[in-house]
């Protein structure tokens, strides 16, 4: 009896901590994503403009063009004087030094920390199997130590084209400077 009772015991005691009870799963750590198939070129804007918000680097880089999909090279014009000033934008810029810079922004931020997008002035005009965006922004990056400038203002041109997998991209990019401040290309050439 007195065997029988001192077996018993350990069990009792591990039946009550739940060591041999399955744990719940976790979640993956995913970025958010409200990226939508782009089957227009108000689509791809929006796209754009989410993925910096969200700080998504995979969605940012669906917005431009994939060599694969198009046979049409990405180009990035920069603003005028920006190109001496940052040669890594007047060089060989790509849909590779795209997301170099984006993520380089990205790593300083927290998660509550936002990219800030706003567009105005926003114009689209169709031409054959392409459409041309104008539009006037202001970015602002969280004001923190980490950032050098954190506010950007310009005006900007994407050309956009159809590719084999029927989705909008954007195959060249057009910076203005407006006025003295800082613009998209000081942005891409700062965090490059």
């Amino acid at each position: 009896m007195k065997i029988s009772i001192l077996l018993a015991l350990p069990l009792l005691f591990f039946a009550g901590c739940d060591i041999f009870d399955t744990r719940h799963a976790e979640q993956p750590a995913t970025s958010r994503s409200s990226f939508e198939f782009p089957a227009s070129p108000e689509i791809v804007v929006q796209n754009l403009s989410n993925a910096l918000l969200e700080k998504n680097s995979q969605d940012y880089i669906a917005c431009l063009v994939d060599a694969n999909y198009l046979s049409k090279a990405y180009s990035f014009v920069p603003s005028s004087g920006t190109g001496s000033v940052y040669p890594a934008l007047a060089s060989d810029w790509s849909v590779k030094s795209e997301e170099q810079y984006f993520k380089n922004i990205i790593v300083k931020l927290t998660d509550a920390e936002e990219i800030t997008l706003t567009l105005s002035n926003e114009k689209y005009y169709p031409y054959g199997d392409s459409t041309v965006y104008t539009a006037d922004y202001a970015i602002q990056l969280p004001q923190t130590s980490t950032f050098t400038d954190n506010y950007f203002k310009g005006s900007l041109n994407f050309t956009m084209m159809i590719d084999s997998r029927s989705e909008w991209v954007i195959t060249r990019w057009t910076d203005i400077k407006s006025n003295t401040n800082l613009c998209w290309s000081d942005m891409k050439g700062l965090y490059y």
